[in-house]
């Protein structure tokens, strides 16, 4: 049985997918996706962290428009081998604020 995703949830596991897909990965539809995966075996320092940040937020920005960006924290997390990022967004038409933190896996 599928459950029946609804409402934040399925603006939250809209803003997951968008943050995993590749470019190039959903067919027919080549411009969607960021390059996260890309930057994750790079040093992070201010270019890769602006690198993050933009990607992001502009993936976020041209597939997602029922919500806005608040805060984008983006931390190394050296003990789980990655990065994590911390999105603060608000839905439109609810005004309590949403968060989001993943950690971004370095696996090989």
């Amino acid at each position: 049985d599928l459950r029946l995703i609804t409402d934040l949830a399925d603006i939250r596991q809209s803003v997951m997918n968008l943050l995993y897909t590749r470019f190039g990965e959903r067919c027919f539809q080549p411009n969607i996706g960021s390059n996260l995966e890309g930057l994750l075996f790079e040093p992070l320092d201010q270019i890769t962290e602006f690198e993050l940040i933009t990607s992001i937020t502009t993936v976020l920005n041209n597939w997602e428009p029922r919500i806005t960006i608040l805060d984008l924290a983006i931390d190394e997390s050296p003990d789980q081998n990655g990065i994590q990022i911390t999105l603060a967004f608000r839905v439109v038409n609810i005004s309590a604020p949403q968060t989001i933190s993943v950690i971004l896996q370095r696996v090989r």
